[in-house]
């Protein structure tokens, strides 16, 4: 990068040039500032203007000064910059180093000076220019007149003045009646709120612009299409070139017909009946070992439900065979003697890898090979049955990965992992997070997303033989037998003529289950052995919006702690709260099989049960299962992102702890900030210029190395001082001591005070961003099903 400017004098002639070499323009710049002592030279008040025509004859004033320039209008020093090694006319960008947007052709220097703005006078060719003062920089903002820019510069230098005039105690008293919502004299502060008019006549899109928090909030919601699209993508797509793994698979359902009598089968059977290779973490040896479809016979159980309460009772006490690491999956099978085998997987590693990547890929080349073998497809069968793979390996690390982010959360900060406590056979069992990985297991060498409809009513099947069939509808009329086995006539008149009563001529007429219901036991103890039936749904819960619910409800234990905080542990513990109420939200999910709650229900509550035990009627056609797998992945994925932004700008945690600490004393500017940062929430406006606070008071400046220098100065200044101090002296030293060393602190709690919604200042908005969040988070319901919306 070159940089052409004048350090200390500028004209007609050719400016002084420097040449830096760097990867970026933010770090050429940077080079600049510091090995050349440009100090007006601030990344922070860096914005690209557009090429600049006249390289070569440019009038260049020193950096932030204003002065009349070849065209009778003001115009400000520039950095020019070319890729080197570029031959020819050198591609020049123009750079305001003062900081704002400005009409050149309305601000002329004479109008400045009119409107009481300095303007120094461009010095003769060769005579130096001095430094300039704050009051002769430029800082208009976009769209900003020059009348308002002065009356704006005044206000703010008065606001100055005032908040200078302060001392440390009326500061803090102002700011304690702040947080009671009280006004000291004639200033009374009122947080923004929703009008009721606004409400009635008015769209959130004009009205939430009213208040910060729920514009934030609004701009998350409306980012749940894209986040949605890119972990499509994620899933989805091949990096080395470029095609998506569904469209292969759903390509060859239409034109190879080896895809229904090959293909689909195959994927269908192997997982019902868990057969597949499977990738180990072997916890002695630190290497992913991979284990061929072999098993073991571990137990014998008189029901299948014994068998899975003994496998859920080893994996939540962590009493698994030695032989078997913590990511072991059980098998259950009916051998001949009607008993029910436990079943794990057993033999030595077929092969070691030091990575779980590297170990995956040869899994799956294994399976190929041994598809291919054994079946001699086609090539584009043998590229549909990869694709489904790499497609479920995807889903898979998605999951995980979310769940190991937390882990090492955890352990980073040497946290223990929340536990929940369930019950199993009887027995209360805490369940964490890594109990909760060991229970998903790793399914990934035969995994098949069960894929069944959502629905108000629930259609069971069974046969005598052992086979089982469920599904879900939104329109039918529950119909139980009454203690004679009758049901109501009319009710099943209504079924038969829907949806669901197709299926049932469907299961009697071309599966062979039986009409008649036989049951055993009574009471609430009745349940169907053989037979078809219609009951309702078990409910499954908001479970998004419950987890974000449940930190609303703990804001003001947030804010009351924050409050209390005085040290930088005390932030860190807010943090802590609201990474507990994920962590064990997620352990909940997969410890509570039954309920099945949320988006990781299709690889997290899988049923145990194999073979004919295995309830049908989820889809079996590979290409529809999984582009609704990656549908549904995809969806809850963009939601729990929404929903942690929800979390955090409603209650103004949205800029953590430790993100404040780096934008305090970050010294390179916001573009880049920004470019290692690209996830924060933090804008241009807020960086530069501060956090908007209410009415009366001057923006939360949130980029202030300068003022943490001095407060560090100070610091070292008082403890120099408490050395030297009589007795009496050093408590009020001490004191002065304690509060330098609060003040991040004190800046940390009032910036969350202004980011968060208040209860009782904003009852409106409170009430409302919480309707919105529950609308914009909840799941399908029965009329957006039959209405298809």
């Amino acid at each position: 990068l070159v940089f052409a400017g004048s350090k200390a004098k500028y004209g007609p002639s050719a400016p002084q040039t420097v040449q830096v070499q760097a990867r970026t323009k933010e770090a050429a710049i940077n080079k600049l500032k510091k090995d050349f002592g440009l100090s007006k030279l601030d990344p922070r008040s860096v914005w690209e203007a557009g090429l600049h025509p006249d390289f070569e004859g440019a009038r260049e004033p020193f950096a932030g000064r204003i002065a009349e320039g070849d065209t009778g209008k003001p115009t400000a020093h520039f950095v020019h910059y070319q890729e080197t090694g570029i031959p020819g006319k050198p591609s020049v960008a123009m750079y305001n180093v003062v900081g704002g947007l400005y009409d050149g052709s309305t601000m002329t220097a004479k109008s400045l000076t009119e409107r009481g703005i300095e303007v120094p006078e461009t010095p003769a060719e060769g005579e130096e220019t001095q430094t300039p003062t704050p009051e002769t920089r430029l800082a208009v903002r976009p769209k900003e007149s020059i009348d308002e820019y002065v009356a704006r510069i005044n206000r703010e230098a008065q606001a100055q003045v005032d908040l200078e005039a302060n001392t440390i105690e009326t500061v803090k008293e102002v700011y304690n009646s702040i947080n009671k919502g009280k006004g000291i004299g004639t200033w009374v502060i009122k947080r923004p709120d929703f009008k009721i008019l606004s409400r009635i006549f008015s769209t959130p899109l004009h009205y939430y612009q009213k208040i910060p928090t729920a514009w934030r909030m609004f701009g998350s919601a409306n980012k749940l299409t894209d986040n949605r699209s890119e972990m499509v993508d994620r899933i989805t797509l091949n990096p080395k070139t470029g095609e998506h793994y569904t469209k292969i698979i759903h390509d060859a359902s239409k034109n190879n017909p080896e895809y229904e009598t090959i293909l689909a089968p195959y994927l269908v059977e192997n997982d019902v009946n868990a057969i597949g290779y499977r990738v180990h973490l072997n916890p002695e040896t630190g290497k992913y070992d991979i284990f061929a479809p072999k098993e073991t016979i571990i137990g014998e159980f008189d029901t299948n439900e014994a068998a899975q309460a003994a496998a859920n009772k080893m994996i939540g006490t962590n009493k698994v065979p030695e032989f078997v690491n913590d990511e072991a999956v059980f098998k259950y099978s009916k051998n001949d003697n009607g008993k029910w085998n436990l079943i794990i997987p057993s033999g030595k590693p077929v092969a070691s890898f030091n990575t779980d990547a590297l170990a995956v890929e040869e899994m799956l080349r294994r399976e190929l090979a041994d598809f291919n073998e054994k079946y001699n497809p086609s090539p584009d069968t043998l590229k549909a049955l990869e694709s489904f793979r790499r497609t479920a390996y995807n889903v898979f690390n998605v999951f995980t990965q979310n769940m190991r982010d937390i882990i090492t959360w955890y352990e980073s900060r040497n946290l223990p992992l929340p536990e929940t406590v369930v019950r199993i056979d009887g027995e209360e069992v805490g369940v964490n997070l890594k109990v909760a990985l060991a229970t998903m297991g790793d399914r990934r060498g035969y995994y098949f997303p069960r894929i069944r409809n959502s629905g108000q009513y629930m259609l069971i099947a069974k046969k005598p033989t052992g086979e089982r069939f469920t599904q879900f509808y939104d329109l039918a009329i529950e119909n139980p037998p009454d203690a004679g086995g009758n049901i109501k006539r009319w009710k099943a008149e209504i079924n038969w003529r829907a949806p669901i009563g197709r299926e049932v001529k469907r299961l009697i007429g071309e599966e062979g289950y039986p009409s008649k219901n036989i049951y055993e036991g009574e009471g609430e103890n009745r349940r169907l052995v053989s037979g078809i039936e219609i009951r309702r749904s078990p409910k499954t819960s908001e479970d998004v919006f419950e987890m974000a619910g449940s930190v609303i409800g703990m804001q003001e234990e947030i804010n009351k702690a924050l409050n209390n905080m005085k040290s930088e542990k005390d932030i860190g513990n807010i943090d802590t709260e609201i990474m507990d109420l994920f962590a064990q939200s997620l352990a909940e999910q997969v410890s509570d099989i039954e309920k099945g709650r949320g988006h990781r229900g299709h690889m997290i509550r899988r049923d145990i049960a194999r073979g004919k035990n295995v309830w049908k009627g989820y889809e079996e056609d590979p290409a529809k299962a999984i582009a609704s797998l990656v549908a549904s992945v995809s969806g809850g994925e963009a939601k729990k992102i929404m929903a942690l932004e929800f979390i955090r700008q409603f209650t103004g945690t949205d800029i953590s702890w430790q993100e404040f600490k780096d934008i305090k004393l970050y010294e390179y500017g916001y573009d880049a900030y920004f470019e290692e940062n690209p996830k924060s929430p933090v804008t241009r406006e807020e960086f530069e210029v501060g956090i908007p606070r209410t009415k009366g008071r001057p923006p939360l400046k949130l980029n202030d190395p300068e003022a943490f220098k001095v407060n560090e100065d100070k610091i070292e200044l008082l403890k120099d001082e408490i050395k030297t101090a009589t007795d009496a002296e050093k408590d009020k030293l001490k004191e002065e001591l304690k509060d330098a060393r609060n003040w991040l602190y004190r800046e940390y709690r009032a910036l969350v005070n202004e980011r968060r919604i208040d209860s009782s200042e904003q009852k409106n908005a409170f009430h409302d961003l919480k309707i919105f969040m529950k609308d914009i988070l909840r799941n399908d319901e029965a009329v957006d099903r039959i209405m298809n919306t």
